[in-house]
């Protein structure tokens, strides 16, 4: 997992790099040039850096998570119909304790920062933070813990306003904002 994880941020590293002053500057050539470059060349590893993070922070969260019995019984789910219920499954929901709590929101967190930082320090790299925001809302949707899902909610909604700020500075309030959408 780490060797893909080191690869891409390389290559996405040298991708999103700002041009320096100086003259010989071998990054300079990475910049995109016109869209098909930043749309068929950045815009794949932005989202591929993007994703591999989001796998990385579930992988950590999987291997210091204890396993837990499956919530339900596999033979009721035979007998379900549209207007049955399942009176004699386990459904019963334990909370994470608080270790892994505190685990998930130190990720969640770690995610959210790396959203603030695609916008702020690669230029408005909208497309890597839009799947961290993607990801954020999944996880509010998906989590029964109450203080996990809306930390998940809250965060998803500060990386989507801020996914928004650079896009409303450049085109509404037509601030010299330098930012790619992509």
């Amino acid at each position: 997992m780490a060797f893909p994880l080191v690869q891409v941020s390389w290559v996405y590293w040298r991708l999103r790099r700002f041009p320096t002053k100086r003259i010989f500057d071998a990054e300079r050539k990475f910049i995109a040039k016109n869209t098909f470059e930043l749309f068929f060349i950045h815009a794949p590893f932005s989202l591929y850096h993007a994703w591999i993070l989001v796998i990385a922070v579930l992988t950590v969260y999987a291997t210091f998570t204890p396993d837990r019995a499956v919530a339900y019984d596999a033979a009721a789910i035979e007998t379900v119909t549209n207007d049955t219920t399942i009176a004699n499954a386990a459904t019963v929901y334990e909370s994470p304790s608080i270790f892994v709590q505190i685990l998930v929101i130190l990720g969640l967190l770690f995610m959210e920062c790396t959203a603030i930082g695609y916008i702020e320090r690669f230029r408005g790299d909208i497309a890597g933070a839009a799947v961290i925001a993607w990801t954020l809302y999944g996880i509010w949707y998906e989590q029964q813990d109450a203080v996990i899902r809306w930390t998940a909610f809250v965060l998803a909604l500060i990386t989507t306003f801020h996914i928004c700020k650079p896009i409303i500075l450049k085109y509404v309030f037509k601030k010299d904002v330098d930012v790619i959408i992509i």
